[in-house]
């Protein structure tokens, strides 16, 4: 699962599959942002499902 998050903070703040694009600000940028999620989750009580669909979310937006 951590691997899956890794990779999704990585596309989140704009790495590219393909390779070459992306920039190290970018890359924290998406973790602190999935941390800010998680954390902001787990304060409200939110079942770990709703969790899950909160990070799927995010990364089904264009």
């Amino acid at each position: 699962m951590y691997k899956l998050d890794a990779i999704a903070a990585c596309v989140v703040g704009g790495v590219s599959f393909a390779g070459g694009v992306g920039s190290n600000m970018g890359v924290v940028t998406g973790v602190l942002i999935f941390t800010i999620i998680n954390y902001g989750m787990t304060l409200s009580a939110s079942i770990p499902t709703g969790r899950l669909l909160s990070r799927e979310e995010l990364l089904s937006l264009p």
